[in-house]
């Protein structure tokens, strides 16, 4: 049982995920604390990513997330590099950033490392 005056001190954030909006940009984020102890206040955006997804996220120096459930309720728990490269078990988010898509991201990532071949070889 929480005291009335440590639940009024802890603000809009619990380990269980809630799908909130950002304060800052408005835009609508899952938000809830990274683990069960020692635990950090995220927001995630809502959209599951693909193994793709996922790597552009980390390219773009945002932590991911697992949004598990746990007691029938979901929870967003942080994805360790170790976790990163074995078998999924639920669905990966990613950090939020106000104003920065991943998409967007994603985008310009793809249109840099494009390489036209020239007509001639260059030897």
């Amino acid at each position: 049982m929480i005291p009335t005056w440590l639940e009024a001190t802890v603000g809009d954030i619990w380990r269980s995920a809630r799908l909130r909006t950002c304060p800052r940009c408005g835009a609508p984020v899952l938000a809830g604390l990274d683990a069960p102890v020692a635990a950090l206040p995220v927001r995630a955006d809502p959209t599951p990513l693909t193994v793709l997804g996922e790597a552009f996220a980390l390219l773009d120096g945002r932590p991911t997330f697992d949004l598990s459930d746990a007691a029938g309720r979901k929870e967003l728990t942080y994805r360790a590099p170790e976790q990163i490269g074995g078998p999924r078990k639920y669905p990966v988010l990613a950090a939020h950033r106000c104003g920065q898509s991943l998409h967007a991201f994603a985008e310009k990532r793809i249109e840099r490392s494009r390489y036209v071949i020239p007509a001639q070889p260059p030897f």
